[in-house]
């Protein structure tokens, strides 16, 4: 099918000229793709190709469900297609921009993937990292990767028009959607939860129907009573006999749980260092002997991206089973610009065949790098090393979401985390990071100054931390408070993240396990949920709500994951347990 399409559609085949093409089955994803170079967007711009593969997609009777801008494009080709999707053309850049990304169903497009912005942002960043010329061999890249504006166009396999389209689920005990939004204060003990109502004619213990969720391509599209939703199905347009069933046997559904925040690709191991922590060493300690982080860089910087790839693909697959359904994943084990982009991209090609949903991190300022450490201004010039060299690369790469910082005493103060997290936001990298694990270090203040998506760890927050964070959830950008119980759990200091403080004072929470081959080496993040219950004081309810629409929110998806609603992805999980109210038996026994 996608061949065909290529085919067609290519200058060599007689189809659009100055167009390459090629298409490809994706086992993985269960997809057809087509993917294109445009050598000029100007004898055929990039609506008239998406165009052409929608009508010969439909005509074989596929929905074209998707494409992916791999790289950057000029902002006129952009601003093109935003002219015939009929933008008006005083609008500001930014929103025409949003008009072509809608028009193209680009999939996580940022404003930042138009070359011209991204030379903008790159300098400025530079400029602002030190006095005098930005460093032009990292931006130099992005020139050379525009020179071909390539768009992929994934076309999604959904059936032929006569068959089945969707998928309805029925059946469930209990329906845990977590509508609603971002949890917050008591509203975080509130699931939202749609149990078995009473039929029609039936009072009191007569026959109760349970909840449906029916689901069109990648979207829930109705949920409640089957009722209800054959109503909203009519109303849509969609017969039900087009929606294939799938019995949940009286079990559980919830969300997907989303686990926001793990250092997934590393080389070697730390055992070692269990036995160290046992004899009275302290994590900075090991650290500034060469151990910690420093030694997983060492073993990191030797892995090929094969082995990386693979060591990812064996623990994505473990998290599924425990029904992790997306990940955010930080580098931070190369501090180099070569490792750290290597990281990157292999974080963002598991992402794209799964078996889970992964979202990249920058985490450059994880530590200082052994070849930084015998410099007099060693610090200070790993700092200028990422705002100059890294950042820039980082961006012009266009994999990364997030740039983290270890903020803590010892690694990054707050001023450093400030420069570089400021100048990751202007490169389109939305800030979060580490703050206040082991000691008061300004980490939550800082990031209820800069609006970061999460602080993380907090096990040393200050009362100034509590308030400030408390203070950012009325403001435009909420900062989640991610906290990582099982991490304090390893390092065995008894000094857990003060959850219920955090909670009483208005402050959203989630959970994430730090997954990591040092202070946390496990991809359990029920069992994170069950340390939340029984060290932080959280209930099972605000647990849940810690892993799923919380944990949606700090990995800034929360209008599309998270929670099970109409119009957001359908990404949900069955568990093998009757009701809510067994949410222990959930959290601890994951085969469930």
């Amino acid at each position: 099918l996608a061949k065909r399409i290529a085919r067609r559609i290519r200058e060599s085949g007689g189809g659009l000229p100055r167009v390459q093409a090629n298409g490809f089955w994706i086992e993985e994803l269960a997809c057809a793709q087509v993917s294109m170079n445009l050598l000029d967007f100007r004898v055929t711009p990039m609506w008239k190709v998406w165009e052409m593969v929608y009508e010969e997609a439909a005509a074989e009777g596929v929905e074209l469900r998707e494409s992916e801008l791999i790289g950057l494009a000029p902002v006129a080709a952009l601003l093109d297609v935003a002219d015939h999707a009929g933008a008006p053309a005083d609008s500001p850049v930014e929103t025409r921009l949003a008009v072509a990304a809608r028009f193209l169903k680009l999939r996580a497009f940022s404003p930042l993937q138009a070359l011209e912005l991204r030379l903008e942002a790159a300098e400025k960043a530079a400029a602002q990292a030190r006095e005098g010329n930005a460093s032009l061999h990292a931006i130099a890249p992005i020139v050379r990767r525009a020179r071909q504006p390539r768009v992929s166009l994934r076309i999604i396999r959904g059936g032929r028009t006569d068959a089945a389209d969707g998928l309805m689920v029925v059946g469930a005990s209990e329906v845990v959607t977590m509508a609603g939004g971002l949890r917050a204060g008591p509203a975080q003990a509130d699931p939202a939860i749609l149990d078995a109502s009473p039929g029609p004619g039936t009072a009191g213990g007569g026959r109760r129907e349970r909840a449906v969720i029916a689901m069109w391509g990648e979207r829930i599209v109705a949920i409640g009573t089957q009722e209800d939703v054959e109503r909203v199905l009519e109303a849509e347009g969609l017969s039900a006999g087009r929606f294939a069933r799938l019995d949940a046997g009286g079990a559980v559904v919830t969300p997907g749980l989303i686990d926001p925040h793990t250092h997934l690709l590393f080389g070697g191991t730390r055992e070692n260092e269990l036995v160290l922590r046992q004899g009275g060493a302290r994590y900075l300690e090991i650290l500034a002997a060469g151990g910690g982080i420093l030694s997983t860089v060492a073993a990191t910087r030797a892995a090929s991206e094969e082995q990386l790839a693979n060591h990812g693909r064996r623990w994505l697959t473990e998290m599924l089973a425990h029904g992790v359904t997306t990940i955010e994943a930080k580098s931070g084990y190369g501090l180099d610009l070569a490792t750290e982009l290597r990281l990157v991209e292999v974080a963002f090609q598991l992402g794209r065949v799964g078996p889970i949903d992964v979202l990249p991190t920058y985490l450059g300022a994880h530590a200082v790098p052994a070849e930084f450490r015998a410099r007099p201004d060693g610090k200070d010039a790993y700092v200028r090393a990422i705002l100059e060299e890294q950042l820039p690369g980082i961006a012009a790469q266009g994999r990364a979401r997030f740039c983290d910082v270890f903020c803590e005493e010892g690694v990054f103060d707050a001023a450093d985390s400030r420069r570089i997290l400021t100048a990751a936001d202007r490169l389109g990298m939305l800030p979060r990071l580490h703050a206040d694990e082991l000691v008061p270090s300004g980490g939550a203040e800082l990031a209820a100054e800069i609006g970061a998506l999460s602080a993380d760890h907090l096990g040393a927050i200050s009362d100034e931390g509590v308030e400030a964070l408390a203070g950012a959830v009325a403001g435009p950008h909420p900062v989640v408070a991610t906290l990582l119980p099982v991490t304090t759990l390893f390092l065995m200091s008894g000094h857990y993240a003060p959850a219920r403080r955090l909670i009483d004072a208005g402050v959203p929470v989630a959970l994430g396990t730090d997954f990591n081959p040092g202070t946390s080496p496990t991809p359990n993040l029920p069992l994170a949920m069950a340390l939340g219950c029984l060290e932080l004081g959280l209930s099972p309810a605000e647990a849940l709500a810690a892993v799923t629409i919380n944990a949606a929110h700090a990995v800034g998806l929360g209008d599309e994951i998270g929670s099970l609603e109409p119009g957001k992805l359908a990404d949900l999980v069955i568990w093998r347990v009757p009701s809510m109210s067994q949410i222990p038996r959930v959290v601890y026994e994951t085969s469930s």
